[in-house]
């Protein structure tokens, strides 16, 4: 099931997804910043670590700024760079990313 707010769900964990809406607003803040000129990959990764620990209950297990084709981490970003988040809410694993160059 995919969501208002663009990630897919499994059905039984719909309860949760108000939570989960934390990583797809960090990935979307780390976009915003890359289209307004950041490009500093740490930076970006800073921001989506900083914005997923907002919701107290997801524990980060990574925040990755990777080229799309390769998934070596970046140092500064590309056209082709992809961020990407996994976290825990409970016993659910949450995966999701997002193209940081692409507009819209």
């Amino acid at each position: 099931m995919r969501m208002q707010e663009g990630f897919v769900v499994l059905s039984s964990a719909v309860g949760s997804a108000a939570k989960a809406g934390e990583i797809a607003r960090a990935l979307v803040s780390a976009r915003q910043a890359a289209l307004g000129g950041e490009r500093d990959a740490e930076v970006l990764r800073r921001l989506i670590r900083d914005r997923v620990g907002q919701e107290p209950r997801l524990q980060l297990d990574y925040a990755s700024i990777a080229d799309a084709a390769t998934m070596e981490e970046l140092r500064t970003i590309t056209p082709e760079a992809l961020a990407l988040v996994a976290a825990r809410l409970g016993r659910t694993r949450l995966l999701d990313n997002m193209r940081l160059m692409a507009p819209g």
